[in-house]
């Protein structure tokens, strides 16, 4: 059975992955690694089996895991996946891999060297409701896609602790990471420019263009209400996802009245579903991506498998935040590729 380490005993390690990983039958959860003492007591508390670490590299020292999820604060990503790769551990990586390029070429080089499972959290790929409008876009039902937008919000001020600099937080990272990828994810097509504009490192908006032309607008901000929604306009109709009310995505139908009373339908759908939403507010590790993320990674270091998201995947979603800090910067529209391949 697998032996797994949880590094970093911030939010996503207390509310999410350890209540998950408590729960698998086929992974043991052996060490938890954090160096602060309350953090790590309190930790432990949730998981009496496992032993406290003040360091990764006390823990690695003492070989008592197999595996790493990595959930410390962003400027620590590589340095720690480092450590963790060059003792054979597998690596579940959460988002964004790195801070810079340069980071994210040393990441993706060490990962070709080193056996062993490398994994992004890039959790929405996992979510069921996702899954369906990448099916539905493949499917063609709407037609060509002609546009699509993304809202991620948070009531978190986006200033406390590490997260509140623009070098290491701000919202392009923090929250941006997620839909660059989920993008790509969806639509299976790289992100080709990227101009933003923002109000200080809180507040966002990113203008994307696909390879095929279609434009994305993401808005993201810290400070006010949680919000979370996903709308691609296509050619016969509508995909919408509002993932605060409900885990469906709405098709709304171009058409006649009977569609419109149709769409109507599908739009008061998420009132027949006040249970998720509650549930979701009492506890996130309960909705399905978590779970099913750490599935992945847990049967990948089973089996021996490179599971997706990969390194690179986690790459090319920090390309796109490091593109758009740049053209926040200047003010021009940057290509990421363009700018991976300069700090290469």
């Amino acid at each position: 059975m697998p032996r797994i380490a949880i590094v970093g005993c911030g939010w996503i390690a207390t509310h999410v992955h350890l209540p998950v990983l408590s729960q698998l039958r086929n992974a043991e959860l052996t060490a938890i690694v954090e160096p602060d003492a309350e953090r790590r007591a309190g930790a432990m508390r949730m998981a009496a089996q496992a032993r406290g670490f003040e360091s990764l590299h006390q823990m690695l020292e003492d070989d008592h895991a197999d595996g790493a999820i990595i959930s410390t604060p962003t400027q620590t990503h590589c340095s720690l996946a480092l450590q963790a790769m060059r003792r054979g551990l597998h690596v579940y990586l959460e988002k964004p891999i790195a801070t810079t390029l340069t980071e994210g070429y040393q990441l993706l080089e060490e990962a070709e060297r080193q056996p062993g499972v490398k994994m992004t959290g890039f959790q929405y790929r996992f979510h069921p409701v996702f899954r369906e409008v990448r099916e539905r876009l493949a499917s063609g039902e709407l037609g060509r896609a002609l546009l699509a937008r993304t809202v991620f919000t948070s009531s978190l001020s986006g200033t406390e602790g590490w997260r509140g600099g623009d070098t290491y937080g701000g919202v392009l990272p923090e929250l941006g990471s997620h839909h660059f990828d989920l993008i790509y994810f969806l639509f299976g097509q790289e992100i080709v420019s990227v101009h933003t504009q923002a109000s200080g490192h809180r507040t966002a908006i990113v203008h994307l263009e696909l390879e095929s032309g279609v434009p994305v607008a993401c808005s993201f901000s810290f400070g006010t209400a949680n919000h979370e929604c996903l709308e691609i306009y296509c050619e016969r109709g509508l995909l919408r996802v509002n993932r605060n009310l409900s885990t469906t995505c709405e098709v709304l139908r171009a058409g006649n009245e009977r569609e419109r009373l149709r769409n109507i339908q599908a739009s008061l759908g998420f009132l027949k579903r006040p249970a998720y939403v509650l549930q979701r507010m009492r506890a996130p590790g309960n909705e399905p991506a978590y779970r099913n993320a750490l599935k992945c990674f847990v049967s990948a270091m089973a089996s021996g498998t490179q599971p997706s998201p990969n390194f690179e995947d986690g790459f090319r979603s920090l390309a796109v935040i490091c593109a758009a800090q740049e053209s926040l910067r200047t003010g021009m529209t940057v290509t990421p590729a363009t700018l991976a391949g300069v700090a290469r």
